[in-house]
């Protein structure tokens, strides 16, 4: 609509003003000055066609909004404007606008490097001493049977010269002391009776082995209460609860766990006979407090006459020497029809059987022990009249004679990588066990990656030289007491990769080293030595091949050490004093300091034993007296919580 009206405005100034003229020269030529008429159309298509009757004429179109002419070359657009003109003089620049607000503060730069430091003041005036000079000097206390782990002992006084003093030296001399305080650190201990389970005079725990393991802050251990027999206990360290766990054996239990026992998951399996089916595989589990027999592997009887009746009695199996390997337990069982046998129990799915029925039989002892070493167990077996090293393979269920090697009941077995270390009297070079057999009693090796054995030490060739089950595996060294002649005992190593075998320096002779504690603390070796009748603690540090003697008892036999077990860095034990006999001791290894916990029993001994750690408890079987108010042996705990004082 507003090109429509500028066009309707522009033809009517076209018809009021008229139509100009233009010669050639580009004059005005006001001779032929016409009136031009100007036509209007809407569109375009609206145009007339472009002849004779239409040259000349000039047409507004409305919607293109433009000029179209006729010509000789028919409708021609026609452009009313002129060339475009200059560009105008630039204006003058408007006034400035006001300020934006400040934008934020950019990150601060890195610090400077520092200046260099000043020169030293000069020194200040000497000072003076007078007697009249206040000193202090601070040394370890003179005693350290209050101070458990160190002190401070700070001494004061004037240097005046008393005693045996020099005046005015600048230095505190013994006899300047005027006042002397000493600062203790020590343990707070706590020892106290868990329970008298058997009410009275009686005990109820009688051997040191009583505790058959824990599953987090609960301990399972053996113990009678006069009425139900020996039957499996629990205690709990952190509410200090005790309860009877089963009633395995009704009226009168028979000592569970007697032989052994081994933890798998929850649940806590060991040997138990319940007077019926004898001594078989048993288990507990912690989360549902239940116990049941396993397997019933000898269900034969034996039957006997009492006053003309008839009672039989389960035979049992007798289940020794368990041991885990990946989720089955492997051990030794007599089924009373292919004899002692290796047996098998996976508790993933309950199952047991027969591992391999052997021609022949394991060594039947209650001290007999499994070794596995990468999936092969290893334990002795009878061939003849001496035994030899057997061997089972998991992976593939074979088993076969690893070595011809006379092995005692109970001795040493120690695995270090693929090699089994053990003691053996003596070996079969041909394998018959005939004459040929060689008597040679040392340490053993059995390689179970190509199946050879060799004497790996023989500290004393041609002699009985091994004494028992005593050895212990620190860093790549296996230590073990064996004879050095006829009258000495020694405590050695054996480095399995080098093979050299060395004996530990004592400087003593006619020692009996290692005999009732033998422990390993952070690379050193703590252990009984016996020498000339006393028994103290002694001590090999296995880095830089230093001994030394750590404590120095006043027993009748020394301070004679029992029994250890090891927390931290702190053993405890049982140990003797001449006045108050076998009692609980402590030894901080960091420190080389010993002292006597407590005094159980104050009129003889309290003979502590079976030390285990659960939870922040050491449980312990004790005796505070078999009379008056003594409740013969029963549980105890220390409370391991430490309290420092300065």
């Amino acid at each position: 609509m507003g090109r429509t009206l500028i066009g309707i405005a522009f033809v009517l100034i076209l018809l009021t003003s008229g139509c100009l003229g233009i010669n050639d020269e580009g004059q005005v030529d006001e001779d032929n000055l016409t009136e031009w008429e100007t036509h209007y159309v809407d569109s375009i298509a609206e145009l007339p066609d472009c002849d004779e009757a239409s040259l000349g004429r000039l047409y507004y179109i409305s919607i293109e909004a433009e000029f179209r002419a006729c010509t000789d070359d028919g409708w021609t657009a026609v452009s009313l404007l002129g060339p475009k003109g200059e560009d105008g003089a630039d204006g003058q620049d408007g006034a400035d606008g006001s300020n934006g607000a400040d934008g934020q503060d950019g990150a601060d730069g890195s610090n400077g490097a520092d200046g260099q430091d000043g020169a030293d003041g000069s020194n200040g005036a000497d000072g003076f001493v007078s007697p009249n000079t206040l000193l202090t000097h601070v040394s370890n206390p003179m005693s350290l049977s209050e101070c458990h782990v160190g002190g401070l002992t700070i001494s004061y006084g004037l240097d005046n010269g008393d005693g045996v003093g020099i005046t005015q030296n600048g230095i505190l001399e013994e006899g300047e002391y005027d006042i002397i305080t000493t600062h203790c650190s020590r343990y707070g201990f706590g020892v106290s009776k868990v329970a008298d389970i058997w009410k009275g005079p009686l005990s109820s725990i009688d051997e040191y082995s009583f505790v058959l393991g824990s599953i987090g802050d609960t301990a399972f251990f053996r113990a009678n209460n006069g009425v139900t027999g020996d039957e499996l206990w629990a205690y709990n360290s952190s509410n200090g609860t005790v309860w009877q766990a089963s009633d395995i054996a009704s009226p009168v239990g028979w000592s569970p766990g007697a032989v052994f026992s081994i933890q798998v998951g929850d649940t806590i399996f060991f040997d138990a006979d319940d007077g019926i089916t004898g001594r078989e595989l048993w288990a507990h589990s912690s989360s549902n407090n239940t116990s049941w027999l396993v397997h019933d592997i000898n269900q034969g009887e034996e039957c006997y006459n009492s006053d003309g009746e008839v009672y039989c009695d389960g035979l049992g199996s007798h289940p020794k020497g368990a041991i885990l390997v990946g989720d089955t337990i492997f051990f030794l069982a007599n089924d009373n029809s292919s004899g002692i046998q290796l047996w098998a129990h996976k508790p993933g799915n309950s199952s047991t059987w027969e591992v391999h029925n052997l021609m022949i039989p394991p060594v039947w002892s209650s001290c007999t022990s499994l070794t596995e070493i990468d999936g092969i167990i290893l334990f002795p077996s009878f061939e003849g009249v001496s035994s030899v090293l057997m061997a089972h393979d998991t992976s593939n269920s074979s088993t076969y004679i690893a070595a011809f090697v006379n092995l005692p009941y109970c001795g040493l077995s120690i695995a270090v990588g693929d090699t089994l270390l053990f003691d053996a009297f003596g070996y079969d070079p041909d394998g018959d066990g005939d004459e040929n057999s060689v008597f040679e009693p040392a340490l053993y090796a059995y390689d179970t990656s190509n199946s050879t054995y060799w004497i790996s030490a023989d500290t004393y060739p041609g002699q009985t030289d091994m004494y028992g089950d005593r050895g212990l595996l620190v860093g790549q060294d296996v230590y073990f007491v064996s004879r050095s002649s006829d009258a000495d005992w020694g405590l050695f190593y054996h480095d399995l990769y080098s093979g050299l075998t060395t004996q530990v320096p004592t400087g003593q002779v006619n020692e009996i080293p290692g005999e009732n504690l033998m422990l390993e603390v952070r690379g050193t070796l703590y252990f009984s030595n016996t020498v000339m009748g006393d028994s103290e603690v002694w001590a090999y540090n296995s880095t830089n091949h230093t001994s030394w003697n750590v404590t120095s008892g006043d027993g009748e036999s020394g301070i004679d050490p029992h029994n250890g077990i090891v927390v931290g860095d702190t053993i405890f034990f049982s140990g003797e004093h001449i006045v108050y006999g076998y009692e609980m001791w402590a030894l901080d290894t960091k420190n080389g300091n010993y002292w006597q916990i407590t005094d159980i029993h104050s009129d003889d001994s309290s003979y502590p034993q079976g030390f285990h750690h659960v939870g922040g408890k050491i449980i312990f079987m004790a005796t505070d007296g078999f009379g008056g108010a003594g409740t013969g042996f029963e549980l105890w705990e220390l409370d391991l919580e430490m309290i420092q004082a300065y």
